[in-house]
C-alpha cells in the first residue's frame, strides 16, 4: 500500500476507493466481517450471495465514513496504512493519534503566524520607518517653529521689552506690568514644550502623540489668554488685530494637528520607540526654568530701578523738567515748534538745550508717562509750556508706514497721525 498521506484533493476522488480497498481485504478474511452488517446484507440480498457481498461492502464503507465523520478525523494527515490501522483497531488509537496531529498542526500554525507577523512588521518598517506623508510637513514646521520661538523668547530680554516693563511700573501701572510678565512666562513654557515635542518627534518616541496633544492644546489656551492680557495692557505699540489673527491661525493649525495625531495610522506606526531616559522632558523643562530665572532676575532689576524713580522730581533748569530718569524739554519752543514726523526727529537730534545735545523724540510709552487728564492741557502740572494739541512720539504705527503715534493733550487722547502732518514737538533725553 501507498504510505503517502491522503490529501484533500485525493479525498474527493479516492476516499471511497481507499475504503472499498480496505473492506475488500477485510472480506477476504471472513472472520473479520462485522456480523450485524453481514446479516443486514444477507437479508436484503434475497439469497443472492454476490449481491450480499456487494451490499455488505456498501454498508461497511458507509459505517466507516460515519465513524470518521463522528470523530472529526482529517484524512489529509494520514497515510493508507495509518488509516487502515485505525480502522482495524476499532478506532481505539484515535485519541493519541489525533493529539499528535493537533500538536503538529499547532506548532506549524504558530510558526506560520510568526512568519506572517515578521513579514508584516518588515513591511510596516519599510513604510513607516522613515517620516512620510504629513509628518514631513510637521518636521519642517518644528524646525522653523523652534527658530521663531527662540527669537520670540529672546525678544523679552531685549531693551525695548524691558523698558516697556520698566515704564509700566514707573507710571504706576503695576497690574499691567504683571500681565506683561505673565505673557513672557507663558512664552517660555510654550517654547519648553515645543523643544520637548521636537526632540520626542525626531526620536520617534512612543509618547510623541501625548506631547503633541499637550503642546498644541496648551498653545491654544496660551494664545487666548495672551490676547485678553494684551487688551488689558493696552499698549499702542502692540497691534491687537494682528495678534488676534495670529491666534485664530494658531488655533486652526493646532486643532488640525491634534486631530491628526489622535486618528492617524501613520502616527501610531511611526512613533513606537520606547525611550525611557526622559531627555525630552529634561531639555524642555530645563529651558523653561532657565529662561524664567534669567527673565525674573532681569525684570526685577528693572522693576526696582523703576520704582525708585516713580516719585516725580520737578527741576526747572533752563526750560527743562526732570521726571524720574528722563529730562524733558519745557521751554517756549515746546509750545510753538511744529514739524512733520521726520522733521520732529531731526529737530530733537539737533537740539542743544540746558547744556545737553543728546536729545531725541520720545517713544509713545515715554510720552504717555507725562499725561495727566485731571489738568488742562492734560499734562502733569510740572510742565509750564504745553499746547492743547497733538505732540509727536517716535513710535510708528505697526503695519502702516505712513502713520505714527501721538497724544492730543487737549484731553490726553491717544491716536495715530499722518507723518506728513505738522504736529507739536517736545524732546526728551535720558538722565541718570
Amino acid at each position: 500500500m501507498d504510505n503517502q498521506p491522503i490529501h484533500n484533493d485525493d479525498l474527493s476522488n479516492r476516499s471511497d476507493e481507499v475504503l472499498y480497498e480496505f473492506v475488500m481485504d477485510e472480506m477476504e478474511q471472513e472472520s473479520e466481517l462485522i456480523k450485524g452488517l453481514w446479516a443486514k446484507a444477507l437479508a436484503h440480498a434475497e439469497g443472492n450471495d454476490s449481491k450480499a457481498k456487494a451490499l455488505y461492502m456498501q454498508y461497511r464503507v458507509q459505517a466507516i465514513k460515519d465513524q470518521l465523520s463522528a470523530l472529526q478525523i482529517d484524512l489529509s494527515d494520514l497515510s493508507k496504512e495509518e488509516l487502515f490501522e485505525i480502522i482495524k483497531n476499532g478506532f481505539t488509537i484515535i485519541p493519541q493519534k489525533i493529539q499528535i496531529i493537533k500538536e503538529e498542526k499547532a506548532v506549524a500554525k504558530e510558526k506560520a503566524i510568526e512568519v506572517a507577523i515578521e513579514a508584516q512588521m518588515k513591511k510596516e518598517h519599510e513604510e513607516y520607518g522613515k517620516f512620510g506623508g504629513w509628518l514631513i510637513v510637521l518636521a519642517v514646521f518644528l524646525v522653523v517653529g523652534n527658530l521663531y520661538s527662540f527669537v520670540m523668547v529672546e525678544h523679552f530680554f531685549e531693551n525695548e521689552s524691558l523698558n516697556t516693563l520698566k515704564l509700566l511700573y514707573q507710571t504706576g501701572m503695576d497690574e499691567k506690568a504683571s500681565y506683561f510678565k505673565i505673557i513672557a512666562y507663558m512664552s517660555f513654557i510654550s517654547y519648553g514644550l515645543l523643544l520637548a515635542f521636537t526632540i520626542s518627534f525626531f526620536r520617534k518616541a512612543d509618547w510623541t502623540k501625548n506631547l503633541a496633544i499637550i503642546y498644541f492644546g496648551s498653545n491654544i489656551v496660551a494664545s487666548l489668554i495672551s490676547i485678553l492680557l494684551l487688551v488689558n495692557i493696552d499698549l499702542p505699540t502692540i497691534n491687537i488685530m494682528s495678534a488676534v489673527m495670529g491666534t485664530i491661525f494658531q488655533t486652526i493649525f493646532a486643532v488640525i494637528w491634534i486631530r491628526y495625531f489622535m486618528v492617524s495610522k501613520r502616527v501610531q506606526k511611526t512613533f513606537v520607540n520606547e525611550n525611557d531616559d526622559g531627555m525630552e522632558l529634561m531639555v524642555g523643562f530645563g529651558a523653561i526654568i532657565l529662561a524664567s530665572i534669567l527673565y525674573t532676575s532681569q525684570s526685577d532689576k528693572n522693576t526696582l530701578m523703576a520704582k525708585q524713580n516713580t516719585a516725580p522730581v520737578s527741576t526747572e533748569i533752563q526750560g527743562t523738567v526732570q521726571e524720574g530718569n528722563l529730562m524733558w524739554q519745557d521751554d517756549e519752543s515746546a509750545k510753538s515748534v511744529e514739524k512733520n514726523w521726520q522733521g520732529a526727529i531731526d529737530y530733537c537730534q539737533n537740539l542743544n538745550l540746558a547744556g545737553h545735545s543728546d536729545w531725541r523724540l520720545p517713544s509713545f510709552d515715554e510720552l504717555r508717562t507725562i499725561v495727566d487728564k485731571n489738568n488742562h492741557p492734560a499734562i502733569k502740572s510740572e510742565f509750564k509750556n504745553t499746547a492743547s494739541d497733538v505732540y509727536w512720539s517716535s513710535t510708528p504705527v505697526a503695519g502702516n508706514s505712513y502713520y505714527a503715534w501721538g497724544i492730543y493733550f487737549d484731553g490726553g487722547y491717544e491716536s495715530s497721525y499722518d507723518k506728513d502732518a505738522n504736529v507739536y514737538v517736545r524732546c526728551v533725553r535720558d538722565s541718570k
